[in-house]
């Protein structure tokens, strides 16, 4: 079986403490309740405990060490729980994206001027709908054709 660290860390490399905390509350959210509740309060502690820590290595060692934590506790209660997991990376990814169109929309200026209000709004609907659509797609192929498609149809938008 592939190391869960590695999965973690690799797919969500985190870039500051917060991006990690952040992480680390939403990954409680495939735990039993009582351990999710549990767990949530431990790394909020945590990361209160550390949040004025400055020294850049041992900020990168506490990082490392709380993704290490989470596969243990991750296979703590591995019944179902690894298969959400895995998913979760595809669900970062799919909120940057769907986060990244919107304020793509948001900034839009069409060529005529006066269009710009009408294509900023179609941008933000069909955003919406499409990722509505795709809501409930569970498989992880699925989803990232997904994604390939939406970061195409972003990178002709942007060009």
């Amino acid at each position: 079986m592939v190391s869960l660290t590695s999965v973690l860390y690799n797919s969500f490399k985190p870039t500051n403490p917060k991006s990690l905390y952040k992480f680390l509350l939403r990954s409680c959210s495939v735990l039993p309740p009582d351990a999710a509740k549990f767990y949530r309060v431990s790394v909020r502690k945590e990361y209160e405990q550390h949040r004025e820590e400055e020294d850049p290595e041992r900020v990168e060692q506490i990082m490392e060490r709380a993704v290490k934590d989470a596969e243990w506790i991750l296979n703590k209660y591995k019944t179902c729980q690894v298969i959400k997991m895995a998913a979760l990376p595809l669900r970062t990814q799919v909120i940057r994206l769907y986060s990244r169109i919107l304020k793509v929309g948001r900034g839009w200026k069409a060529q005529d001027i006066n269009e710009t209000k009408v294509e900023r709004q179609y941008i933000q609907d069909e955003a919406k709908l499409l990722f509505r659509k795709n809501k409930n797609l569970k498989n992880a192929s699925d989803i990232e054709q997904s994604l390939v498609e939406a970061e195409a149809r972003l990178t002709m938008a942007e060009h």
